[in-house]
């Protein structure tokens, strides 16, 4: 049979960091394992939009055990902040899910001067991870769950341009390398679990195919395409409660191994999860070392597993 949220363990004692968790896949995730007993950490950039999460998660799950915190991945400052602050309070984290994500948005730039989605999907999440790792590691079995993307399919590294001028910037470009960041970071850190020989704490992938979220719809803006989405959006794409369980598989699942990568299971993209084979790309471990390097540099965090 098909796995689905149903089928997830009890998880009373349990402590999960779901990023960008007041909508979409974030939110739907921090409902389902908040529904199965998890103390769940909404991890929000607004502070209102978190608290209205989570009072949307309590309306399901009167009993939720949820607290919010703020983190903006577009501020490193903000990164580290966040990691000080969850752990003045909690002694262990059990799984943390890299979810928070933007999309093929027009040129920015971070706090600290990075292209934005190269900023905010891969280092930060990259310098979040390395600041909770002690806690992670103070678990007695423990996930990072970092969310890819099909798009990665199309992605390249580009180490000459990973801070491109406005007049070099791609948006859909720079959103498919930060995804094949986010892949390479996930096999990377769990090469690095296993050669140091940490069985207890796992790093795994996955995607969500194609999923009803809000990183769709800026970029049907203009004319009648803010109208037509909707209608778009019900016919091409799953629902969050659906698309969220490749998500919900990799951080709980029993079976799981690090470095696999999960998604939906059928050609469409739609569907319960299964594993997934990724590009040669993704697997390179040359690429991977480099750009783990080149994070380490860019955030300021030496990053050591052990």
């Amino acid at each position: 049979m098909a796995w689905t949220a149903a089928d997830i363990a009890d998880l009373t004692g349990s402590v999960v960091v779901v990023t960008g968790a007041s909508s979409g896949i974030g939110e739907q995730t921090a409902l389902e394992l908040a529904r199965k007993g998890a103390h769940v950490v909404l991890a929000c950039r607004s502070a209102e939009k978190a608290a209205a999460a989570k009072e949307r998660i309590l309306s399901v799950v009167t009993t939720a055990s949820v607290e919010v915190l703020p983190l903006d991945l577009n501020d490193l400052a903000s990164v580290t902040t966040f990691a000080d602050a969850f752990k003045a309070k909690h002694a262990h984290l059990d799984v943390l899910v890299n979810n928070a994500g933007i999309m093929a948005v027009p040129y920015a730039v971070t706090a600290q001067g990075f292209e934005s989605q190269f900023g905010v999907n891969h280092l930060g999440h990259f310098a979040l991870t390395a600041q909770l790792f002690d806690v992670l590691k103070a678990s007695r079995s423990s996930r990072v769950v970092t969310l890819s993307s099909l798009a990665h399919r199309r992605g390249a590294v580009d180490f000459s341009n990973l801070m491109p001028t406005p007049l070099a910037y791609g948006p859909m470009k720079a959103y498919e390398q930060s995804k094949l960041c986010n892949l390479m970071f996930s096999y990377e850190l769990d090469r690095r679990l296993r050669a140091k020989g940490i069985e207890h704490v796992m790093s795994v992938a996955c995607h969500p195919g194609w999923t009803n979220t809000n990183l769709f719809p800026h970029m049907w803006s203009g004319g009648l395409m803010p109208w037509l989405f909707p209608i778009v959006a019900r016919v091409a794409l799953q629902p969050v409660h659906v698309g969220c369980l490749p998500t919900l598989y990799a951080a709980v699942a029993k079976g799981v191994k690090g470095g696999e990568y999960y998604g939906p299971q059928s050609f469409s993209r739609w569907g319960p999860p299964v594993l997934e084979e990724s590009t040669p790309a993704s697997h390179d471990t040359n690429v991977a070392s480099q750009l783990w390097d080149i994070s380490e540099k860019l955030v300021a965090i030496k990053f050591i597993v052990e």
